[in-house]
């Protein structure tokens, strides 16, 4: 639970050893030519983000580090509440690899949406507002 103002972790997780090609946020709400985040050769592209997340998001660890894909969202308020996407492309022994999950912020867990859910284990956690709603309620 977050409050306004405080920043808010988005976990990720890619299976460990795999070479990230493409790393994709998204907020399904968006039109899908913008991105939460989007990662490619190596580095963040900030033309790609949609103009509401510019300079707000970074990854957790710019290493990636065991696969940890995961990033920070800054400065959340409640028009930050929605569906959070993380898609990752990798190259692995097996060849070229999408996955995708995403979660709703009314449901508890995970679930898959789309994409190719064919190596290792991806984890996904949406950023809840709904702490942000509630507060900013009592506050009223």
């Amino acid at each position: 639970k977050v409050r306004p103002g405080e920043d808010s972790l988005l976990q990720c997780q890619s299976p460990r050893g795999d070479v990230i090609i493409l790393l994709e946020w998204r907020r399904s709400d968006l039109k899908s030519d913008t991105y939460v985040f989007f990662f490619r050769n190596q580095r963040p592209y900030e033309n790609y983000q949609h103009k509401f997340f510019k300079g707000r998001v970074e990854l957790r660890d710019p290493t990636m580090k065991d696969g940890d894909v995961s990033v920070i969202l800054k400065n959340v308020s409640t028009s930050d509440t929605g569906t959070y996407e993380c898609e990752i492309t990798v190259r692995n022994t097996e060849g070229v690899v999408t996955e995708t999950k995403h979660s709703r912020k009314d449901e508890i867990g995970r679930r898959h949406h789309g994409g190719l859910v064919a190596f290792g284990l991806l984890l996904a956690v949406i950023i809840v507002v709904v702490a942000v709603v509630i507060s900013k309620k009592k506050e009223e």
